[in-house]
């Protein structure tokens, strides 16, 4: 499990640039929650589908239909935690304020 508030101790400062782009660029699209479960497609070269388990605020599932290795956080998969990182952020905000 990857505790939702350290993912960025799992992957390196060029994933997560290139993830905070694709999210901000809009290509992670569709997103929708079903219970503990995050999904969302990427757009890109080819569409790739996105999937993110979450238990007690951490990612135990990671599923990305791209090539790269499973075990690995890409850039689609990192580019939907940075959703829900900002998702989780506004619903404190919206709490306090």
């Amino acid at each position: 499990m990857i505790p939702l508030d350290k993912y960025a101790d799992y992957i390196d400062i060029e994933t997560l640039t290139r993830a905070g782009q694709y999210y901000y660029e809009g290509k992670i699209i569709d997103i929708q929650w079903n219970e503990n479960i995050l999904s969302a497609e990427a757009l890109g070269i080819e569409t790739y589908q996105i999937k993110l388990t979450i238990v007690e605020n951490n990612i135990a599932e990671h599923i990305c239909s791209c090539p790269i290795d499973q075990e690995d956080l890409c850039k689609h998969k990192v580019g939907l935690i940075i959703h829900l990182q900002e998702e989780r952020l506004r619903k404190i905000l919206d709490y306090e304020g």
